[in-house]
């Protein structure tokens, strides 16, 4: 059979999207791991997010899928592109530290419509790991004071909503998508999302933490953010330290009185300096919990 594809007619054997359940109906997640001077980090929470995010979609894994087996992929795909020279010279940052971002999608195989006809007795999923470039910046997980973000807002247009695969990392993407071409569209440096209730979620690729009378917030998981890496990281800290953090749901007007904003993704932890919708609300040095925080973070990471 033939299709049309970019102004162009060809079979569609030719075309490897045709019937992707990846393509078509973003049927999958996907994973973002940083490798740091050959450690993985946080490997096994990334294992867990793998399992729980197959779990919930129904996407079962291949037999032999495990944390160790992961690590082995993804120490051969970091052997392999160390030994070439053009990639080489880009994973090198200004402290001579060899970051790898890892990139690894999940999606069902072809097969049905909307509903899948994949057997159920078999391993029903692709896997693809491979290595991203990246602009590399000061990712050594602790705050990047000398890169705050100094221009941020509240989205005017997305709203998120909580579901049972929300706090994963679907292939539909659309949401963060728009947020993200509003906050160019706006010049801004972040953009905070809120849920459909009017809470505070979290930003377009970050998590969102605040600190007020030495003690954390986070919006809560059913609010429709990600589950993030870096986010469970800060709240074991917290716990570890005895730091009072709460998880819930809070309406912007809670930020007015924060003494300090913080996003967190797996590339590390960046402080919020202005935030415009409250009349450039500026948050002026790094407070100490945070510092303890991030240092504890490099810490483990070193």
């Amino acid at each position: 059979m033939y299709c049309f594809f970019d102004n162009a007619f060809l079979p569609e054997q030719e075309l490897n999207l045709a019937n992707n359940r990846a393509f078509e109906y973003g049927d999958g997640f996907f994973e973002t791991i940083i490798v740091q001077n050959g450690k993985i980090l946080y490997i096994s929470d990334h294992f867990t997010r793998i399992k729980n995010a197959s779990q919930t979609l129904f996407l079962q894994l291949p037999d032999g899928f495990s944390e160790d087996f992961l690590k082995k992929i993804i120490q051969k795909l970091i052997t392999d592109n160390f030994n070439d020279v053009d990639i080489k010279n880009n994973i090198i940052d200004n402290n001579n530290q060899a970051i790898f971002r890892i990139k690894i999608v999940f999606w069902r195989k072809n097969g049905g419509f909307y509903i899948p006809t994949v057997s159920e007795n078999e391993c029903n999923t692709h896997i693809l790991v491979r290595v991203v470039p990246y602009e590399i910046k000061n990712i050594k997980h602790s705050v990047l004071s000398q890169n705050p973000l100094l221009k941020v807002a509240f989205s005017d247009k997305i709203k998120l909503s909580f579901s049972s695969f929300s706090s994963y990392k679907t292939l539909n993407a659309l949401p963060y998508i728009l947020a993200g071409i509003e906050k160019t569209n706006r010049n801004l440096d972040e953009i905070i999302l809120l849920d459909t209730q009017n809470n505070i979620s979290e930003c377009v690729a970050a998590n969102i933490f605040w600190i007020k009378n030495d003690k954390i917030f986070t919006p809560n998981l059913q609010t429709g953010c990600v589950g993030g890496v870096m986010r469970e990281q800060v709240i074991r800290i917290a716990k570890e330290f005895s730091i009072d953090l709460e998880e819930g749901f809070f309406q912007k007007e809670h930020l007015i009185d924060a003494n300090c904003l913080f996003t967190t993704n797996v590339t590390g932890i960046r402080q919020i300096q202005k935030l415009e919708n409250f009349e450039n609300l500026t948050y002026i040095g790094i407070h100490q919990i945070l510092e303890k925080i991030t240092q504890t973070i490099y810490q483990k990471n070193s």
